[in-house]
């Protein structure tokens, strides 16, 4: 119920959806350009390098003496060239730590950056979901944005510091259960993996989900936000929570598989904000759901905990807007 709530909500304002497709594509699109140009600076040396071209070139013999079946043993002489030349490139890669250093660096800054810009936008899609859930206001994205700029910077630094902590330690967990268990279970350590994915990306909106409609709701620091995120019994629901996010994370991954293949990509134009918007939609559905207070899904449909229900109750479950 709450997923299915959250998703109506997702897409019932079109217009904030359109706006964070652009936003999101055009931060995601300069990480990936800065990304590629800083790795360039490594790669394109050492693929221009001697070396590598007579690894290719005696990789090219080996094939063809292969599918010629040729007897001469010239393809052992060949396996020697390459074995010599990945030694030699090995050395002109240590020669180029420095540069190496730089751009792992710069790199690591750039994803840093993004992930700021991302949580920025983000902040102004929390204040879009509030209002719609609050009084059905429609604010613009960008105006929502600047109007906020100071708390959704404030708020972004907190999300980008936790991201880069939480998945960096998640990410090497998962590697080293994965390399523990493959000898084990072979081709099933995918699913495993897969699975921990889904975990540790539904664990992180259980810890900091509530961060963002308390930030906006209540009007607190990042980090009070964060303290009172787990008071008034909040603490005790993380496990349900866990679970519902877990399920979207399910849902998200199918449907992106499914819409892209039978699509051709094109799909995940309307994937990428219907995603962001639902899973921020859902932190605020828990949200009013722990301050047991109501809200709207749409103009004709709003929520009423069961706290608030007086003998009208079926008057309150739906409202008839002339």
């Amino acid at each position: 119920m709450k997923i299915t709530n959250a998703v109506k909500i997702s897409t019932s304002n079109k217009a904030l959806c359109l706006k964070t497709l652009l936003y999101k594509s055009v931060v995601i699109l300069a990480c990936v350009i800065s990304l590629f140009l800083f790795a360039n600076i490594v790669i394109e040396p050492i693929l221009k390098s001697q070396e590598v071209a007579t690894v290719l070139d005696a990789t090219r013999n080996i094939i063809k003496n292969f599918i010629l079946m040729s007897p001469d043993g010239s393809s052992a002489e060949y396996g020697e060239i390459i074995k010599q030349s990945l030694a030699a490139l090995s050395k002109t890669i240590a020669n180029m730590f420095g540069e190496i250093t730089f751009v792992v660096i710069a790199m690591f800054l750039v994803i840093t950056f993004t992930s700021f810009l991302l949580s920025l936008g983000d902040y102004s899609i929390g204040v879009n979901v509030y209002e719609h859930m609050t009084c059905m206001r429609h604010a613009g994205f960008f105006s929502t944005l600047f109007d906020n700029f100071k708390k959704a910077s404030a708020y972004a630094l907190f999300r980008t510091i936790f991201v880069m902590v939480y998945y960096t330690l998640g990410i090497s967990i998962i590697l080293g259960i994965t390399v523990a268990t493959a000898k084990f279970l072979g081709i099933y350590v995918i699913t495993i993996a897969i699975f921990l994915l889904f975990f540790i990306n539904a664990l992180n909106y259980a810890l900091v989900g509530l961060v963002l409609p308390k930030m906006i709701n209540e009007n607190l620091t990042p980090i009070v936000a964060f303290k009172k995120s787990f008071e008034n019994g909040a603490h005790k629901l993380i496990f349900s929570r866990l679970v519902s996010y877990f399920i979207m994370n399910v849902l998200v991954y199918v449907v992106s598989i499914i819409s892209t293949i039978s699509t051709f990509f094109v799909a995940l134009l309307a994937i990428i904000p219907l995603a962001s918007i639902s899973y921020i939609a859902l932190t605020f559905v828990d949200y009013y759901a722990i301050i047991k207070s109501k809200y709207y899904i749409t103009y004709d449909q709003i929520v009423v905990p069961k706290e608030l229900r007086t003998n009208d109750e079926h008057l309150l479950n739906k409202v008839d807007i002339d």
